[in-house]
């Protein structure tokens, strides 16, 4: 299965935001991590916000926490965020 780059993205910052939930990182902080856009990056974090795996804190010193429960939350929920998985049916 090739990922989109929104779940590459979306990936990349649970498993980092994951490693320590108390820890905040902006999202330049992430994108220059990973060498990814950051631009696209922040449309990714607002759909996991929406998802309750992340928590935004808005301002000059703003960045984005990790909600989530870092030992139940599985790379497929991540996944299932972005991809639409039930609609790949195979032709024969």
């Amino acid at each position: 299965m090739r990922l989109q780059k929104s779940t590459q993205f979306g990936l990349y910052a649970v498993l980092e935001l994951a490693r320590n939930p108390e820890r905040q990182l902006s999202v330049l902080d992430i994108a220059n991590l990973y060498g990814i856009s950051s631009h696209h990056l922040a449309k990714v974090l607002r759909d996991l916000g929406r998802a309750g795996l992340v928590d935004a804190v808005r301002g000059a010193g703003g960045g984005y926490t990790f909600s989530g429960n870092a030992r139940r939350t599985t790379l497929m929920d991540i996944i299932n965020i972005f991809e639409d998985i039930g609609s790949d049916e195979t032709v024969g």
